[in-house]
């Protein structure tokens, strides 16, 4: 089997603070819980993600808003209206960008986390 290249170490990294983020919270997550969520040592981590742990909180959100933007681009191409696809798209960035900021949130605070939905997403969702 060849070596993983760059960027499927890169990937892996990410896929692996994504899980621990989720599990512990991003104030609770080390480099040292992603290396051994990837399998790799702390000092791949670091070469293959040269921000280390802060690189990584910025990484796992751009990762989705660019597949999100790369399934908005597939849906313009379908045989939808363009503002159908935005509307779609968007709503589905939305859920999934709030479900990450309560699960990456998770362990901080309680009541800030509780109250983020009811103060940002019903009104977003519920409108004036």
């Amino acid at each position: 089997m060849p070596p993983p290249t760059a960027d499927a170490t890169r990937e892996r990294i990410i896929d692996a603070a994504e899980e621990c983020f989720a599990r512990f919270g991003v104030a609770r997550t080390t480099v040292g819980d992603i290396a051994t969520a990837a399998g790799l040592s702390r000092a791949t981590v670091y070469r293959g993600v040269a921000g280390g742990r802060d690189e990584l909180i910025l990484a796992v959100p751009l990762r989705t808003l660019r597949r999100f933007l790369d399934g908005l681009a597939e849906r313009l191409r379908g045989l939808r209206s363009v503002p159908e696809a935005i509307v779609e798209g968007a709503v589905e960035l939305l859920f999934r960008v709030i479900a990450s900021l309560i699960v990456m949130d998770r362990g901080r605070d309680d009541a800030g986390t509780r109250r983020f939905p009811r103060t940002y997403v019903v009104p977003a969702i519920t409108g004036p």
